[in-house]
């Protein structure tokens, strides 16, 4: 018999104490300098307006690709139910009614 060792895969992302600390503490910082850092929060202020008009056209990409699934399977569902089973040949065909 013969074993085999499979040994986790290493994610570069485990640790997230440390990136949520810096982020603390940059923000704490630029609040601390006050005017000085007022291009800074400015930027970061237009970086986030930029990130969420992303997400927003994503989230609404999602949306209209699952109304549009469901659109689909609706029609396929009527369609199909429009058309009747012929139980004289064989296995059954299918006949547009």
């Amino acid at each position: 018999m013969q074993v085999i060792l499979i040994s986790q895969p290493v994610h570069l992302c485990d640790d997230h104490a440390g990136v949520l600390i810096f982020c603390i503490a940059f923000g704490i910082t630029i609040g601390m300098m006050g005017e000085r850092s007022r291009v800074m929060c400015e930027f970061f202020s237009e970086l986030n307006e930029i990130v969420m008009r992303i997400v927003c056209i994503v989230m609404w990409s999602v949306l209209l690709r699952h109304v549009w699934s469901v659109s689909v399977v609706k029609w396929s569902m009527l369609v199909l139910s429009s058309c009747q089973v012929d139980e004289t040949v064989g296995h059954g065909s299918w006949v547009m009614g």
